[in-house]
């Protein structure tokens, strides 16, 4: 079977093609016939698929799958090629007894949030994001700042007004190209800022009032750095992995919070349970989807097309080999993630459970459960029907209390709740 990921950068389709030409020779050293078939087929599939792509490559580069399943005694040639959800980092072949997705799984498992980061100082400034483990360098531009000189006699004071005009001209520039590289449709296209620098430079450019008002709202820390240009990039980025991994954290506490505040104020903008939000989805009022990461839950899709019925939970184990092997047995969370957005515009927020919050959702509610833009019937329903439940027994348990009562004795109804 083989795997190739090709990135979007300049050079890489001919490279890689050039890649699968030597493999093509050296395929044709395997001892066994099956195997040596198998994957020059492979190979070939693989290079009929890039010369499709030769004019452009697309935004995130290509995932091609090619070679033979096994299926009981008989062998199925399979030829897949995808644009994944992020942008590939590095090339990569590899031909196996299995297809490598590894790449395709963390970029799945990555929330998608994209964070920027300004590198400033007095020879530039870079400006690039992080998305997952991509990375990419937007901008770079270089400068010659005037330096600090005692000469000048009576004219210093001329030339430390020009050195600090050039310096704020320089200021005023980063924060317009910030601007146009971060905001887009009128909002901020990224999660979170970080400004980094080895100077007060960075400290000008977050008090500068040219900084657009919607990026400093997203300025999550200034970082002190050594270096400049891609250097100075990659170690702010060592420098932030704990600052993103506290903002995601952040963000999961904050849903879980509206969550448990809903629930607590008892105002039927949550619900909980696969029954109460399949009709939530269904009425198009479910804003927020709380997924926990490790829901292993699976439901039975009758009919797999577009405006289908919604899937009903299997009742037997998630872990039954025979049930995941069933025909239409698919994993909730999959199922949500492929139709919660596009069907019922419901944005899904992936929790995990190392918060105590999270802990709890995750022990009380089985790691699901839903924001509503407004109360639903079937929410107002079940609790009518729960205080009529507890008055019928309420006035079940005073009847067979009076009737137990022996003539002369008092009943305590301040015990019963009357």
């Amino acid at each position: 079977m083989i795997s190739l990921f090709v990135p979007p950068s300049s050079g890489q389709l001919a490279r890689m093609s050039q890649v699968l030409r030597d493999e093509l020779g050296t395929a044709s050293n395997i001892k066994d016939r099956q195997n040596r078939n198998s994957v020059i087929s492979a190979i070939k599939s693989a290079q009929h698929i890039l010369k499709q792509y030769q004019i452009s490559c697309p935004a995130h580069g290509l995932a091609i799958f090619c070679g033979e399943v096994v299926e009981g005694a008989s062998r199925r040639k399979v030829a897949t090629v995808l644009e994944p959800p992020q942008r590939v980092s590095r090339a990569l072949y590899r031909c196996g007894d299995a297809f490598a997705i590894d790449e395709l799984q963390r970029m799945l498992n990555c929330d998608g949030a994209k964070y920027g980061y300004v590198i400033i100082d007095g020879s530039g400034y870079l400006l690039g994001t992080i998305s997952g483990e991509s990375r990419a360098v937007l901008l770079r531009r270089s400068v010659c700042l005037p330096n600090k000189h005692r000469r000048g006699g009576q004219s210093a004071g001329r030339f430390f007004r020009l050195r600090l005009e050039k310096r704020q001209q320089y200021v005023k520039e980063c924060a317009v190209a910030m601007a146009q590289s971060f905001i887009s449709d009128d909002k901020a296209c990224i999660k979170g800022l970080f400004i980094a620098g080895s100077a007060d430079l960075k400290l000008a450019l977050f008090n500068s009032d040219a900084l657009d008002p919607r990026l400093k709202a997203k300025v999550i820390e200034l970082v002190d750095i050594s270096y400049g240009g891609e250097a100075g990039f990659r170690e702010a980025i060592n420098a932030t992995i704990s600052s993103i991994s506290a903002v995601k954290l952040r963000a999961e506490a904050a849903v879980l919070g509206r969550f448990m505040n809903a629930l607590a104020a008892d105002s039927g903008l949550a619900a909980y349970g696969w029954s109460d939000i399949a009709a939530a989805l269904e009425q198009g009022a479910v804003a927020k989807l709380i997924l926990w990461d490790g829901l292993a839950v699976r439901v039975h899709v009758a009919d797999d097309r577009a405006g289908a019925g919604l899937p009903s939970l299997d009742t037997q184990a998630s872990s039954d080999e025979a049930l995941q092997s069933t025909p239409g047995s698919v994993l909730l969370a999959e199922w949500l993630l492929d139709n919660a957005t596009s069907r019922f515009g419901a944005q899904v927020c992936m929790v995990s459970d190392r918060l105590p919050a999270s802990s709890q959702f995750v022990a009380g509610f089985g790691g699901l459960g839903a924001l509503l833009r407004w109360p639903v019937a079937f929410l107002l329903d079940d609790e009518a029907e729960r205080h009529a439940d507890e008055s019928e027994a309420a006035e079940g348990g005073t009847a067979s209390l009076a009737s137990e009562v022996e003539e002369g004795d008092e009943v305590d109804w301040d015990a019963i709740g009357f």
